[in-house]
């Protein structure tokens, strides 16, 4: 326990490694979906799919993960 303790922050890192690396080999439910609203939720303030169509909830935890990984490494240079 106590190692978990001194060492979370690398085991956070390793966990959002995979995402970082390859985000296209998530699930095609929701791996699609969290990444866009994370994008919107930095760049654009609001936390929805689009403008048109605004979430009905999502995974707080999974999300957190997404928009820490959006702020590293974002996906507008990649895709926009």
């Amino acid at each position: 326990m106590e190692f978990i303790k001194k060492n979370y922050h690398y085991l956070l890192f390793i966990s959002s490694v995979f995402f970082l690396g390859n985000p296209s080999k998530f699930p095609s439910d929701d791996g699609f979906f969290y990444p866009q609203i994370a994008y919107n939720v930095v760049h654009n303030g609001f936390m929805g799919f689009n403008d048109l169509y605004l979430t009905n909830g999502f995974h707080p935890l999974w999300m957190v993960f997404c928009i820490v990984a959006e702020i590293i490494n974002p996906l507008d240079k990649f895709f926009y």
